[in-house]
This record gives structure tokens, C-alpha cells and sequence, in this order.
């Protein structure tokens, strides 16, 4: 599972939580935390941003924000890691129908994980990806 591989990556507590809260948020959108079920729903259903009330968008939003904030600090590759899962859950795993979609978001998601992980505020960033992950339950 994405969020356990994370978890390890980012290895703070409180990010955790906020990882944990994001995938469940995840799990209330999609119906599950796996990554194959949810790119196959967003491949027939269309991207996450698009798909569903404006509640279950920004659900999603605070989820991926959720995720990108617990980037670990001074780690390119754990931002790489944690900025591609975010956009995962905000774009989809899969399909080509909207690829250029997914790598946007990608490199979005990549671009913000890269900033929080050099930023000299870590506990704030930490903090607030709990409060996006609480948010984005409440949401979903």
C-alpha cells in the first residue's frame, strides 16, 4: 500500500496522520486506497478534478495537499516521491486519456513537494498537512 511505503518515507508522526487522513479521504472518494482501482475509475469516469460535486474536488485537492506537505525535509527523492503520489490522487495513475493532465500535475505536485522539503518551517508544513488531511475527510 502507497500510504505505508510513505509513511516510511517521510517518517514524522504528525506526517503520518496526514498521510493517513489523505488516504482515507482517498478511500472515501474512490471506494479504495489502491492506486489500480482509482486510475480505472478515473479512466472512465474522467480526471479527479473534473469527476463529481465541487465538495469531492476540493476533497480531493486537500487530500493531494495533504500529501504534498509531509514532503521530508531535504530529500529530492522523497519529494519526488511524495509530489507524484499527490498527483496520483488528484489526476489518476493511468490511461492516456488525459495524459497531459497527469503530467501537469505531476510536475506541479513535484514542483510543491521540492519547495516544502527545502522550507525552513517544516513543523508548520507538518502540522498543516494534518489539518488539509482532517479537512479533506470532513470533505469527502
Amino acid at each position: 500500500m502507497l500510504v505505508a511505503l510513505l509513511a516510511i518515507v517521510v517518517a514524522a508522526p504528525v506526517a503520518v496522520a496526514g498521510l493517513g487522513l489523505a488516504a482515507w479521504a482517498t478511500a472515501l472518494r474512490w471506494g479504495t486506497v489502491w492506486l489500480g482501482p482509482i486510475g480505472g475509475a478515473q479512466a472512465v469516469l474522467g480526471n479527479g478534478l473534473v469527476v463529481g460535486p465541487p465538495v469531492a474536488t476540493v476533497s480531493g485537492v486537500l487530500a493531494a495537499a495533504a500529501i504534498v506537505l509531509t514532503a521530508p525535509a531535504v530529500s529530492w527523492l522523497g519529494a519526488v516521491a511524495v509530489g507524484t503520489s499527490a498527483a496520483f490522487v488528484v489526476a489518476g495513475p493511468v490511461g492516456a486519456d488525459g495524459a497531459a493532465a497527469r503530467v501537469a500535475g505531476s510536475v506541479v505536485c513535484i514542483a510543491l513537494a521540492l519547495g516544502v522539503s527545502v522550507a525552513p518551517w517544516r513543523r508548520t508544513l507538518v502540522v498543516s498537512a494534518a489539518i488539509a488531511g482532517l479537512g479533506a475527510v470532513l470533505l469527502g
